[in-house]
């Protein structure tokens, strides 16, 4: 029988800079003995995540035989870890430089509580929805958050961010909010999409905060392989990650840019865990352009057919709860 270590790649912890730090696999835990290396492959629109990790024989134990499990801080640390990528990958499917992030706060001493804040928000996208729908436009795709807190006579007021594809313009969003001041920017995407963006949303919270998004957004298409990666080949990229990485996947992965690569080991199991970054290379600009836009809730948008359609990705809705997204989101 063979176990996967995804339930346990927080005990990847040691990161692999040089020669020197490595641990040959497969002779650390000998019970453990690496059957494979699967490599998962996330494509959320122009950019491409590669995880490669070990296939065990036997699943991980301590010293003294004991199953290994998580503790209850370490399952709230990665559900949380798992809900900001599955917001970062879905802002980089769904939204393109056309769209906009929007700001919204609230005038004066006007300060609702965090149930009045989503009745607020709810009430503001709804409002969106109708104005698209009485002027024939699509209807709108957005995710966002909200966030405030409240510690004693401490206060930070409560506001919201939204990512937004609309056919609406800027002038006619912000006229919708009612409640105090809106500003409005266009998106701008850099080497990494708009990673930075989402994790600036998705920050460390502090008090009332949750993320929300509309039910039309598309996910991003996971698919895995047990062939892709060898045990040498996984061996060869954790002895010279910096020389060997970049050939090795873009030669996986052609007309893909090499960003980054992370490899990890741990003391307690067997093999290594790499981690790869890569982005898309656009064969036409304009072209490209017009793809990421084409399908997604802006009124005077060419008809096209998304680069990441279909049915062949592994889904998991916003608005699930447990591990897959930490059960901090809600779909409207």
């Amino acid at each position: 029988m063979s176990h996967s270590p995804e339930v346990w790649l927080a005990l990847f912890d040691n990161e692999i800079r040089d020669a020197g730090d490595m641990i040959p696999p497969r002779v650390i835990w000998p019970n453990g003995k690496v059957l494979l290396y699967r490599t998962k492959t996330i494509r959320s629109g122009d950019q491409v995540e590669v995880e490669v990790f070990p296939i065990w024989a036997t699943a991980p134990t301590l010293s003294d035989g004991t199953p290994i499990t998580k503790s209850p801080e370490a399952m709230a640390r990665a559900n949380a870890g798992n809900a900001r990528k599955h917001f970062e990958r879905k802002m980089n499917v769904n939204f393109c430089d056309r769209d906009y992030r929007i700001d919204l706060t609230y005038a004066g001493d006007e300060l609702p509580d965090a149930n009045q804040a989503q009745r607020d928000v709810q009430n503001y996208l709804r409002r969106v929805k109708y104005a698209c729908r009485k002027q024939g436009l699509p209807p709108p795709k957005y995710m966002g958050v909200s966030e405030g807190k409240r510690e004693g006579s401490h206060q930070k007021r409560v506001h919201h961010h939204i990512v937004i594809s609309c056919g609406l313009s800027r002038e006619e969003m912000e006229r919708i909010w009612r409640k105090g001041r809106v500003r409005t920017d266009r998106l701008q995407a850099d080497r990494y999409g708009y990673t930075a963006l989402a994790r600036y949303l998705m920050k460390a919270p502090e008090g009332a905060k949750r993320y929300f998004c509309s039910r039309n957004l598309k996910e991003p298409v996971i698919t895995f392989s047990d062939t892709k990666i060898s045990l040498r080949k996984a061996e060869h990229i954790a002895q010279a990650m910096e020389e060997k990485a970049p050939a090795i996947f873009t030669r996986l992965y052609p007309n893909h840019e090499f960003i980054d690569c992370q490899v990890k080991r741990t003391d307690f199991v067997a093999g290594v865990y790499i981690y790869v970054r890569l982005r898309k290379q656009p064969i036409n600009k304009e072209k490209r352009r017009d793809a990421r836009c084409s399908d997604g809730g802006g009124g005077a948008r060419p008809a096209g057919r998304s680069r990441t359609g279909g049915n062949t990705g592994i889904r998991s809705r916003c608005e699930s709860s447990g591990a897959a997204s930490g059960g901090s989101g809600y779909s409207t």
